[in-house]
């Protein structure tokens, strides 16, 4: 395996991690108390989780909403109850390979011309 591999692999291990959770903290409890009361644990760990499921998707449609209702304003920005929203322009791009050859035809607009530093993304996918 690569380094990327690796460190990829690990990265799936503790998201792995953070989805068993529930199933981690049930059995670490479970370690401490009578066999009787261990199906209880389980049951309440899992119906705590459940719970936090549900927030964290009303949390979401609500940022949306307030996302939505921000565009809607006008407004540039806002701050109250802990949180500072801003609006961001829309990026502005161009053909890039166009460009690139109106350059090349008119090389005094080549000082304008900037590219930025890589950067990656790291998104999880289904499956």
């Amino acid at each position: 395996m690569t380094s990327i591999e690796d460190n990829v692999q690990k990265l799936r291990e503790i998201d792995n991690s953070i989805e068993n959770y529930p199933t981690i903290m049930g059995d670490i409890l479970c370690k401490h108390v009578p066999d009787d009361v261990k199906d209880k644990i389980r049951t309440m760990v899992s119906d705590m989780f459940g719970t936090l499921a549900q927030i964290k998707t009303v949390r979401e449609a609500q940022a949306e909403t307030v996302k939505s209702d921000m565009l809607a304003s006008g407004d540039k920005s806002y701050e109250g109850n802990g949180y500072k929203i801003t609006v961001m322009p829309g990026r502005v791009s161009w053909d890039g390979k166009k460009l690139d050859g109106y350059m090349a035809a008119h090389p005094e607009i080549t000082p304008f011309r900037k590219v930025g530093n890589p950067f990656v993304t790291i998104k999880t996918i289904e499956g």
